[in-house]
C-alpha cells in the first residue's frame, strides 16, 4: 500500500522525488498497462535523451521541447465567415476561404431564415440557389 502526500506550496522538487506513472509491458503476447514508480531524475534523463515524443493534432504545428521547456502551439478556434448579399439574387456565389465545406445558415434582411440548395464548388467556395431573389446574409462555420 502506498501513502501519497502533497507537496507544500513552494516546496523544492528533488531528483530523488518519486512519481507514479503508467508503463506499457508485454506479457504473454499482450500489451498491458502497469503502474510504475520512478524518480523525477529518471524522468529528466528520459526527456533529455530524446526518448520523449511529442505529438499534437491540428494545423498550428507540433509541440516542441527545447531546453526542458514544453512549447505547445496555440490553436485557433474554428473560423467563421459572414457573407452579405446586398443586391437581391436567386444565386449567391460565395468565396469564404475557410478551406473546408462549412455548414451554412441564410437569413433575409428581416433576419428570417431562408432555405436554398447549396452546392460546394471547392473547400473555399460554394453556391446557393433560391426559388426567389432576395438580399440577406449567409453565415458559415
Amino acid at each position: 500500500m502506498a501513502i501519497i502526500y502533497s507537496y507544500q506550496e513552494n516546496e523544492e522538487l528533488r531528483n530523488s522525488d518519486m512519481l507514479v506513472g503508467t508503463a506499457s509491458t508485454l506479457h504473454n503476447g499482450q500489451v498491458r498497462k502497469v503502474t510504475k514508480n520512478f524518480t523525477l531524475g529518471q524522468l529528466k534523463q528520459f526527456v533529455s535523451n530524446g526518448d520523449l515524443i511529442l505529438t499534437t493534432a491540428g494545423t498550428s504545428g507540433p509541440a516542441t521541447l527545447t531546453d526542458g521547456i514544453l512549447n505547445v502551439p496555440v490553436y485557433q478556434s474554428d473560423q467563421t465567415y459572414v457573407f452579405v448579399q446586398s443586391v437581391p439574387s436567386t444565386t449567391w456565389t460565395i468565396t469564404h476561404n475557410l478551406n473546408k465545406y462549412p455548414s451554412v445558415s441564410v437569413v433575409n434582411i428581416n433576419n428570417v431564415v431562408m432555405y436554398g440548395e447549396i452546392t460546394y464548388l471547392s473547400p473555399s467556395q460554394l453556391q446557393i440557389e433560391f426559388s426567389a431573389g432576395f438580399s440577406g446574409k449567409a453565415y458559415m462555420n
